[in-house]
């Protein structure tokens, strides 16, 4: 848990990135002002001055009195103050190129459907690949990065909106706007079977031994004691042992 003295700095800090420059983590508000506890805490997890921040630290804020400068509802966190929040913002000016990551597991569908009903706030894009990544990374640990043009956008009816200096927000993704890496083909899974034995031709004047039984000759019936020649019998009955020669006084 935060201490009571660092409380008023952490007060400050939460101000900065809820309520001035979410943008500059990575953080889009929702028109109410909020933003996810969980993505809040994924964001501010990626700073080294901000790292220690957690769930009990903003909980303990939120009690210590009207100087927390935060309000917290269900699994939502906001700043009192955002005054100086930014809004979505139309613009016609783009850079040449924007970026997005997306899930791997979304590649196949995202590079034939584009992306049709982002939930809010809809395609968050950056000019900076790390920005795009680092968001990307929060839902993938190794996303796919998209090249957006901008100017096929705008051609396909698509408007982009600018959300402080670092974000930049459109409505969906159609195919055609973007390009992507192919989608990496899955590895063949290695085969438990023992590997064949190369058959190989014999030696001139050599061969090879059958070792399985012939099935179309006929199996030689077993023969048991009784059948046996008379010297075999003759042989068995002089070994076997008289009464009571190995008596050693054991019931």
């Amino acid at each position: 848990m935060t201490s009571t003295h660092k409380l008023p700095r952490l007060a400050k800090l939460l101000a900065y990135v809820l309520g001035r420059q979410p943008d500059e983590f990575g953080l889009v508000a929702d028109p109410d002002g909020y933003v996810k506890i969980k993505t809040l805490l994924q964001a501010t997890s990626e700073e080294r001055a901000l790292g220690h921040i957690r769930l009990g630290d903003l909980n303990e804020l939120l009690i210590s009195g009207p100087g927390a400068g935060i309000e917290m509802e269900g699994d939502r966190i906001r700043a009192l103050d955002r005054s100086r929040l930014p809004r979505p913002e139309p613009c016609d000016q783009w850079p040449g190129q924007l970026f997005v990551c997306i899930r791997r597991r979304a590649h196949g569908r995202v590079l034939t459907d584009g992306i049709p009903d982002p939930p809010p706030p809809g395609v968050v894009m950056s000019a900076d690949t790390e920005m795009a990544l680092r968001i990307g990374r929060r839902r993938d640990p190794e996303p796919v990065l998209l090249i957006v043009q901008p100017r096929s956008l705008a051609k396909a009816g698509v408007s982009i909106e600018r959300y402080g200096q670092h974000l930049f927000l459109a409505r969906l993704l159609p195919p055609g706007t973007f390009t992507a890496p192919p989608p990496q083909k899955e590895k063949p899974q290695a085969s438990k079977a023992p590997p064949a034995v190369p058959e190989t031709e014999p030696h001139p004047g050599s061969f090879y031994m059958k070792l399985e039984p012939d099935p179309t000759k006929p199996r030689r019936p077993r023969r048991g004691k009784n059948e046996d020649p008379e010297w075999k019998r003759a042989r068995r009955e002089k070994r076997r042992p008289r009464a009571g020669k190995n008596f050693d006084g054991e019931f």
